[in-house]
């Protein structure tokens, strides 16, 4: 091998030894860990929760596991636990990740505690039996179909004029027809895509209460004037 090119691949190889040596690798996990029938890792100091293996029907998730504090409950964790009837979030849990508790299908009731600023798209979604639902004012962000197919996405009467609502969020909107709506006073949170493809609506009226609207709230919609509060 000529020198020149020699001295190259040294450089070279030097170069990224260097960058790799300059990545902070303080609090980052390459591999599940597992602590009772909890699987997690670790992000920034942070658990996040990635999978329940254990089989009870009624569940308290830890706010501490082996000394960090779960913030995060992932993608996937508790799919397909069909035997949860109960589960307790702690207030240290800040996001819960997308499909989280799909198909929980014997889950009754959730309550997200008010330090949840984000729930990922379909992370209740076909949880058949889950007919109570309590979100908290801390709310920021709800993903798209997050609450799709539960008992009180399936309950009509929680339907009011094919606008559904939950607490101080609006979730989704279906078979839609309206050409105005006022978004009722007490709302914070317009969920992702919620008047998505709603080419009917030209005037949409928002409160006061309105803190937060997500993405594609109001895409390929025929709105012409909106009022925004102050």
């Amino acid at each position: 091998m000529k020198k020149n090119t020699l001295k190259r691949l040294l450089s070279v190889t030097l170069a990224l030894i260097m960058l790799l040596s300059a990545i902070p690798l303080t609090g980052v996990s390459s591999f599940a860990l597992t602590s009772g029938d909890w699987e997690y890792s670790i992000n920034n100091g942070t658990a996040t929760i990635t999978r329940y293996n254990g089989s009870g029907k009624t569940v308290s998730i830890p706010s501490k596991i082996d000394g960090y504090s779960v913030t995060s409950i992932g993608k996937d964790a508790f799919e397909d636990c069909t035997s949860l009837t109960s589960v307790t979030i702690p207030n240290s849990v800040t996001y819960i990740g997308s499909c989280a508790f799909y198909w929980c299908t014997s889950l009754t009731g959730i309550t997200i505690p008010n330090s949840v600023t984000e729930i990922e798209g379909s992370a209740f979604a076909s949880c058949t039996s889950l007919s109570t639902v309590s979100l908290p004012d801390s709310i920021q962000n709800i993903g798209p179909q997050a609450f799709y197919n539960t008992k009180y996405y399936n309950t009509q009467s929680n339907w009011v004029d094919n606008v559904l609502y939950i607490d101080s969020c609006l979730l989704e909107t279906r078979a839609f027809s309206r050409n105005e709506y006022n978004v009722k006073e007490g709302t914070t949170v317009i969920s992702y895509g919620a008047f998505f493809d709603r080419d009917c609506l030209t005037s949409i009226t928002l409160p006061n209460s309105l803190k937060y609207i997500g993405d594609y709230s109001f895409g390929y919609t025929g709105i012409k004037q909106i009022t925004i509060p102050k």
